[in-house]
């Protein structure tokens, strides 16, 4: 689900979806999507992008990234080799 802290992730009853934060003043709000329910070992990370027009709150999902814990491991050794 990324490699950064993550706060009170709420995982949907389709056991891929996951939404997210982080505490503070102006954090962002993470949907993971899992490639294979129950397992959140891959899948795609999204953040929300929010607009408002007038009363209106619009809400568009960003995609940041796909990848698993394989991945992030090999770039974690490939930073620690340098």
């Amino acid at each position: 689900m990324g490699r950064f802290s993550k706060e009170m992730a709420l995982i949907m009853p389709d056991s891929k979806t996951a939404y997210f934060g982080d505490d503070g003043t102006d954090r962002v709000l993470y949907k993971f999507v899992a490639d294979a329910a129950g397992d959140l070992s891959a899948g795609t990370l999204y953040a929300a992008k929010i607009t408002q027009d007038g009363e209106t709150l619009n809400l568009a999902w960003v995609e940041l990234g796909k990848g698993t814990d394989a991945d992030v491991l090999a770039a974690i050794r490939a930073t620690d080799a340098k």
